[in-house]
């Protein structure tokens, strides 16, 4: 993401961030575990009560920033496929740095607040102190909002909506007689990117949540739990809690041509290859667009009676 081949790209911040967050929750998760801490001889979580507070702070923001920036990436394939004149204006590096601060700013603020539910009692981490009772329910209730539910239902809104559009120009392009059965493959692989990061996001992420729930409704400790059956329940919600971090950054790449060849170029040792911009243009062996010159040529088509490009739509569905 910080090669020249990507450092341009808005979505590259996101993707970092994203990266960002997922490994620090998986860094985090195993230290909320019981074998883990035996195997220790030290639960690091219990060492002081700002410890404490510390990690449950950074292990929530990790769950909800990666919440919402999946939720990003999935607004920006939507404005890259429902306005694509507006793509370079729209997804610029500024305005994903701007949505990124603003983001951080609140969950911290909010994370921060919450950090009052973090205690020590009798030598244990509790992340959720039920005193005083009817703060304490708030906050979790909101977290919960912030971290699943909300995400969930954007995602549930603009993935369909995406893969509307993406299927209506490919029908245009086939009634304009100029369908291509490359940009053809990519439509079917970016609806299927989206609709695969929505569902294993709603799949993985909703046993947790209601994991969360449950055990606060019955005054529980979800870490601290003893009994068989949620003991059971929880590693299995932790356990798919974990593949969702683990797959979100290559759910978004793996459909994608140009982060393959670069995952290639860093495996193999290799420099990258020069690409002039007549190269780009005619044999489109570069991932790097000049979104300048897609904007003109999208303009262009529509003057002339809305007709797509093949290149223009291509580099949306593929890099934007």
């Amino acid at each position: 993401m910080l090669s020249p081949q990507f450092r341009k790209m808005s979505i590259s911040v996101i993707l970092v961030a994203l990266a960002f967050s997922d490994n620090i929750l998986i860094l985090m998760l195993p230290f909320n575990k019981g074998f883990v801490r035996k195997i220790l001889g030290v639960d690091i979580r219990a060492l002081s009560s700002a410890g404490c507070k510390l990690f449950f702070f950074m292990f929530r923001s990790s769950k909800m920033t990666s919440s919402w920036f999946v939720v990003f990436l999935c607004l920006e394939k939507f404005v890259a496929v429902w306005f694509p004149l507006k793509t370079k204006f729209i997804c610029t590096k500024r305005n994903a740095y701007i949505g990124l601060v603003l983001v951080y700013i609140f969950l911290f603020s909010f994370n921060g607040a919450w950090t009052f539910a973090s205690r020590l009692a009798n030598g244990a981490c509790i992340p959720h102190y039920p005193e005083p009772a009817y703060l304490a329910e708030i906050f979790v209730v909101l977290g919960i909002l912030f971290y699943c539910i909300i995400p969930i239902c954007l995602l549930m809104i603009f993935t369909p909506l995406t893969c509307y559009k993406l299927f209506q120009r490919v029908k245009l392009q086939r009634t304009l007689g100029s369908g291509s059965q490359k940009i053809s493959e990519e439509v079917r692989k970016t609806t299927i990117m989206l609709l695969s990061v929505s569902i294993a996001y709603m799949v993985l992420v909703a046993p947790i949540t209601v994991a969360h729930i449950v055990f606060y409704l019955q005054g529980l400790n979800i870490f601290e739990a003893t009994q068989p059956g949620m003991v059971i329940y929880r590693e299995i919600a932790q356990i798919l809690e974990q593949l969702n971090y683990s797959i979100n950054f290559f759910l978004y790449v793996i459909c994608s041509k140009s982060f393959r060849d670069r995952v290639i170029l860093v495996l193999t040792c290799k420099k990258q290859p020069i690409v002039t911009y007549q190269s780009q243009f005619k044999t489109r062996e570069s991932t790097i667009w000049d979104t300048n010159e897609a904007s003109r040529i999208s303009s262009t088509n529509s003057l002339d009676g809305g007709a797509v490009n093949n290149f223009d739509l291509a580099r949306v569905y593929d890099d934007c």
